[in-house]
């Protein structure tokens, strides 16, 4: 099984902000959102799912190509990157960028 590490305040404040970010973009109230994924990432420049999630909202609003770029660092980052792996493999899709897709995809 996967084993955990201890985290550090900043680990832990790292996740708080993204918690409270994900709540927000659930709700549509992606400003506020932002600023909590971007807190995040300020705090623990390591912790992947802030990236993801961030990916998420850029997503919503358009911005495919800075989507892809936290993707990658989420993935890059991630010990488990599976999440991360598939919005970057369904953003190459939807930009038809198969041989990428499928490139992402084989990981």
């Amino acid at each position: 099984g996967f084993r955990g590490r201890p985290l550090d305040d900043a680990g832990v404040a790292a996740r708080y902000y993204n918690n409270l970010g994900a709540e927000h973009l659930a709700q549509g109230r992606l400003a506020h959102a932002y600023a909590h994924f971007k807190a995040a990432i300020t705090t623990d420049a390591s912790y992947a799912a802030a990236y993801g999630n961030l990916a998420v909202l850029y997503r919503k609003r358009g911005f495919d190509a800075d989507a892809e770029r936290l993707l990658r660092r989420a993935v890059a980052l991630s010990d488990e990157p599976d999440v991360a792996l598939q919005g970057l493999h369904q953003l190459l899709v939807d930009r038809g960028r198969e041989a990428e897709a499928k490139s992402v995809a084989e990981q």
